[in-house]
């Protein structure tokens, strides 16, 4: 929801400084829990990355949640896409069931 405002005032995709977000624990482009440390790619605005720091359940340390926020048809309008991906360990969706549904095309309307 964050990036979708940002993208209706700027037409464009923000890092995490710019739409306002802080990771839990952050110290600075990063945020570290007992669980997971959560990053933004600083060669991609709008990409966001979960790593779990240690094994759960039958999900493997190091699996990788990712979401990446994209600006629809260029940067023409103020259209996201939103691509989420749990990667690196076929066992981790089930950890996170809904969090592929997080993959959509937002009209904001800009």
């Amino acid at each position: 929801k964050m990036q979708d405002a940002y993208a209706v005032e700027k037409n464009d995709v923000g890092t995490w400084a710019l739409i306002g977000y802080k990771a839990p624990q952050t110290t600075s482009t990063a945020g570290v829990t007992t669980n997971f440390t959560y990053t933004e790619t600083s060669t991609s605005a709008g990409t966001w990355n979960a790593t779990n720091n240690v094994k759960l359940n039958d999900c493997t340390k190091g699996s990788k949640w990712t979401v990446v926020s994209e600006m629809a048809n260029g940067s023409q309008s103020a259209d996201v896409n939103h691509t989420a991906d749990v990667s690196n360990d076929t066992d981790c969706g089930g950890l996170t069931p809904s969090f592929e549904s997080l993959s959509v095309k937002t009209t904001t309307g800009g």
